[in-house]
């Protein structure tokens, strides 16, 4: 094989292949997180290097639509996930006029929450009574405030489950979406109930808030493989599939490479004679 061809096949793997050190992994593509949210989530987490993959995508669009089945239908029955929101506009009531006050200043902020459950269709709540293994949290990383749940008995209320509702969390509600998205904010709404030990805290700082979404996304969890054949390698029992457009190239690669290995044989046996 040629210098030439050596070095172009090393650059093909080394494009294809994860960059081990950099930072959370985001297998299937994101609309809403960056390299530094998906570090920032992981960091939070605590359960060292993830895999975050993304197995539900919600665009808001300018007719209204019903995602809560199509939430449950991606979502159920995954295990651990990360919910993520990007929010259009906000609404604080005031809590001395009771008036609807809109914040335009917090449009484009991402909040979310991790659930350390399957989230189910039917309707119950998941409830975690030891106060010493609550492990739910809610989240915004536009201000890099994470909310976990309280150590009394209101944070006892981790997370609701219903086939009508999108992903909802604590007993508040303190993070609700609704089934219907559309431009409204009333749609809707985060209230401090059960996350957060500060009174009147919800994930945008504040009481009680109703909002429309743009963007909502689910991220199911699994440790970070570095090598599967590896006992001691804390994923290997739990690979993360591979990503379909790295699967292709990496079949794009197999092929290129048997045409350069019969091309450089090909001019081998050419210079021979």
């Amino acid at each position: 094989m040629s210098f030439r061809t050596g070095w172009l096949l090393g650059a093909m793997v080394m494009c294809c292949l994860p960059k081990v050190g950099e930072g959370a992994m985001i297998s299937g593509g994101s609309n809403i997180l960056s390299q530094s949210d998906a570090d920032q989530l992981e960091t939070w987490l605590g359960q060292g290097p993830i895999t975050q993959t993304n197995i539900f995508s919600f665009e808001s669009g300018p007719v209204g639509q019903n995602i809560a089945f199509d939430f449950h239908a991606a979502a159920d029955g995954k295990g651990p996930t990360f919910t993520v929101v990007r929010v259009d506009s906000v609404w604080e009531r005031d809590t001395i006029t009771g008036e609807w006050i809109d914040r335009p200043d917090l449009t484009g902020q991402i909040v979310g929450g991790y659930n350390p459950e399957s989230w189910v269709s039917f309707v119950v709540f998941n409830f975690s009574w030891d106060p010493t293994v609550r492990e739910a949290f809610l989240f915004n990383l536009s201000t890099s405030l994470k909310l976990d749940q309280r150590s009394d008995d209101q944070g006892v209320f981790q997370t609701y489950n219903a086939i009508y509702n999108g992903p909802v969390f604590g007993g508040g509600f303190d993070l609700y979406i609704d089934n219907y998205q559309d431009d409204q904010p009333i749609r809707n709404y985060a209230y401090d109930y059960s996350y957060g030990e500060l009174t009147g805290q919800n994930v945008f700082g504040m009481q009680w808030s109703y909002f429309s979404l743009s963007h909502l996304e689910v991220f199911t969890i699994a440790p970070y493989v570095t090598d599967p054949t590896d006992p001691t390698d804390p994923g290997a029992a739990n690979p993360v599939p591979e990503p379909g457009s790295l699967a292709l190239l990496g079949l794009g690669g197999l092929g290129l490479f048997h045409r350069l290995r019969r091309r450089t044989s090909t001019a081998n046996s050419s210079a021979d004679a």
